[in-house]
């Protein structure tokens, strides 16, 4: 061998060795599979979660959906599916407008041709949680005549799906009429309608005697009852019995319909038929009839929780506790400053971390047997600064997210959906919320995005600026913006928004 060549077979190896080892590297590294943005499947994990004290069934039920807003619900390890479709007729410039989905899985009978989908679009997925969006534009022609907006939120622990439609004229059209049809393809069942079961939750422009119900139509199989719930009161609902299937319409309509109108269905599976069912209205009652933040006003909390290196929320802590009586304190996570102290969230004895191996949060069930689960527990900081705050966001209506990458508030409850956060220009914000976990710990949590924010929060909280007694019935959040030029603790340095469930609370 010729010495001289030596360096350049060397080379020539290196690259012939590139080329055939770079493919394998790409291939293992970056083609992730695909997300499906027309499809989802979602399926419950209550089955293996830790919830000890739950008073029912450890059943899971799957939802599925497309791009297009038809529904489908069923026991995981079940055939008997709900499949709910919709139908939207308006007036526009003397002609009437539909557009239709039919109630059938994975769109195997073709919608109505004036429909344009965007793709799934995801807001939320965590071990717990998943929120979607779907949006929908009815067509004449090449001119968008409305759009619909459907958000899904199915929190995996439990047995219902939260749906929430926005239709939101983009024409002048003179009234605007929507049918939604749930379907179970089983017929002769056991069908109940209750028409008028009360809610705080409002619609402004709905008539006093029309206001503040909600209905559901349920279906009782041998062992098990299918619901819908719809909010707010129908103009027409109806049961129709065919030879194979049972079907169950209902609709809302509106004359003039100038602005978003927004429209509520709860779809759910619980165990047993109909009588004394208290499953069912327990499921209900997490959306329509929710554990407010009026319901804690007398309250003393069992347990205070801060972020182990969050001091500055320690001070706001001590704010908060003269107005609102506390027992213990704890610690989110042990804190190896303060060995001694108490830390409320569990180690998983399986990966050793504060994390299962579904990377979901859980709390102790007691602590040197003082009870946690069942308790009413204070939580102060964000989900950056306390664990049990992430902990409890799967069952909240609020997110701390981003947009168009700031960080912003996301909120299903109402159709506004973003609240910007700008602390570079003077302002601040922050959160007052409570929500209840499958034990029945219920929580109340504050928080800022900064540490001042919460600080003034606090303060507000304290001298009744942000007074709980005073809020709408059904409120369980707070959504408080600060202005610091109007120097806080100044009534007028707060703006404060009051959310249900499903919708603002007046």
């Amino acid at each position: 061998m010729n010495i001289k060549n030596l360096p350049h077979l060397i080379l020539l190896a290196l690259i012939l060795t590139l080329i055939c080892t770079v493919p394998f590297i790409f291939k293992s590294q970056i083609l992730p599979e695909k997300e499906n943005t027309n499809h989802f499947t979602v399926t419950g994990c209550l089955s293996n979660d830790t919830y000890f004290y739950y008073p029912y069934s450890f059943q899971d039920i799957k939802i599925e959906s497309s791009k297009y807003g038809e529904i489908s619900i069923s026991p995981k390890n079940g055939n008997l599916t709900l499949i709910d479709n919709w139908f939207l007729e308006c007036q526009y410039k003397n002609k009437k407008i539909s557009a239709y989905i039919p109630a059938n899985k994975n769109l195997k009978i073709q919608h109505s041709t004036n429909i344009l989908a965007e793709p799934i679009k995801k807001f939320s997925e965590t071990p717990r949680r998943t929120i979607i969006q779907q949006t929908i534009h009815i067509m004449e022609g090449l001119t968008e005549i409305t759009k619909i907006k459907q958000t899904i939120v199915f929190n995996k622990d439990f047995k219902h799906t939260l749906v929430l439609t926005d239709i939101t004229p983009i024409q002048d059209i003179s009234y605007i009429n929507f049918t939604r049809k749930a379907t179970l393809n089983l017929a002769n069942i056991k069908t109940k309608i209750f028409p008028g079961e009360k809610t705080p939750y409002k619609q402004q422009t709905l008539s006093k005697h029309k206001n503040g119900f909600y209905g559901v139509a349920a279906f009782t199989t041998v062992n098990q009852t299918y619901f819908v719930a719809y909010w707010p009161n129908t103009t027409q609902t109806k049961i129709l019995n065919q030879k194979f299937k049972t079907i169950f319409s209902y609709s809302w309509t509106h004359k003039n319909p100038a602005t978003t109108k927004r429209f509520i269905t709860v779809y759910g599976i619980v165990e047993k038929g109909l009588n004394k069912n208290s499953e069912l209205w327990y499921q209900l009652n997490l959306v329509f009839n929710p554990p407010d933040l009026q319901s804690l006003v007398n309250s003393t909390f069992s347990w205070a929780v801060v972020g182990r290196e969050a001091e500055a929320d320690l001070l706001s802590l001590e704010i908060i506790k003269q107005s609102l009586p506390v027992k213990n304190l704890s610690y989110d996570l042990c804190n190896p400053k303060d060995p001694g102290k108490h830390f409320i969230l569990s180690i998983n004895k399986k990966t050793g971390s504060y994390y299962d191996q579904l990377k979901r949060l859980h709390l102790k069930g007691k602590i040197d047997n003082l009870n946690i689960s069942g308790e009413k527990i204070l939580v102060v900081g964000s989900i950056y600064a306390n664990h049990v705050t992430k902990y409890f966001s799967d069952f909240t209506n609020i997110l701390l997210t981003a947009l168009k990458d700031k960080p912003c508030l996301y909120t299903y409850s109402s159709t506004k959906n973003y609240y910007p956060i700008t602390p570079e220009k003077n302002k601040g914000i922050g959160v007052i919320t409570t929500c209840k976990d499958p034990n029945g710990t219920q929580s109340l949590i504050i928080w800022g995005y900064t540490a001042q924010d919460t600080h003034w929060i606090s303060k507000a909280l304290k001298m009744e600026i942000i007074n709980l007694k005073k809020i709408p019935p059904g409120t369980i959040s707070l959504i408080i913006s600060i202005d610091y030029s109007k120097y806080p603790p100044q009534k007028e340095a707060f703006k404060i928004e009051t959310l249900g469930t499903i919708t603002k609370t007046f």
